[in-house]
C-alpha cells in the first residue's frame, strides 16, 4: 500500500514516524462511513484524518451556519458551502491523498455501509435470501 508516489506526501511521511509501515496499512485498509458532518462528525473526521485513516464516505444534508463555527470544523469563508463538501476540503488539506465520498442523501450511505458491514460469517454484502 506505502508506495513511492506515497512518500511524495509530506503527512505520510509523517505518519511514518509514529506508525511503522505495516500499522500504517493496516489504519488505511478501514473504511469510515460518518453520517452527520456536525460538532461530533467533523471533528471526529478531521481527528481520524490526522491519525492515518484515509477512505471516508461522508454524508450530511445541511449547509454551513455561522453558528457552527464555534464547534464544528468548519471557517468563515465556507459559510452557505454544503458541509460535506466543506469538511472534504478541509480534511483533504490534511492528507491530499485522502479518499473522500461525500453524500447528501442518507439513504446512498446507510445502503453503501450496509453492504460493507461483514456478516457473523465475516462475509461482506448484504445478502438477499
Amino acid at each position: 500500500m506505502l508506495g513511492e508516489y506515497e512518500m511524495n506526501n509530506k503527512f505520510e511521511c509523517g505518519l511514518l514516524k509514529y506508525f511503522n509501515k505495516d500499522d500504517l496499512n493496516k489504519i488505511r485498509s478501514v473504511k469510515i462511513g460518518i453520517a452527520g458532518e456536525g460538532g461530533p462528525g467533523s471533528n471526529c473526521a478531521m481527528n481520524l484524518v490526522r491519525c492515518g485513516f484515509d477512505n471516508f464516505i461522508i454524508m450530511d444534508f445541511d449547509k454551513i451556519d455561522a453558528s457552527n463555527l464555534n464547534r464544528q470544523f468548519y471557517f468563515a469563508e465556507q459559510i452557505g458551502m454544503l458541509k460535506t463538501e466543506a469538511l472534504k476540503q478541509n480534511l483533504k488539506r490534511i492528507n491530499p491523498d485522502a479518499k473522500i465520498e461525500a453524500s447528501k442523501q442518507s439513504d446512498v450511505v446507510l445502503t453503501y455501509v450496509l453492504d460493507e458491514l461483514p456478516d457473523k460469517n465475516g462475509q461482506v454484502g448484504i445478502k438477499n435470501e
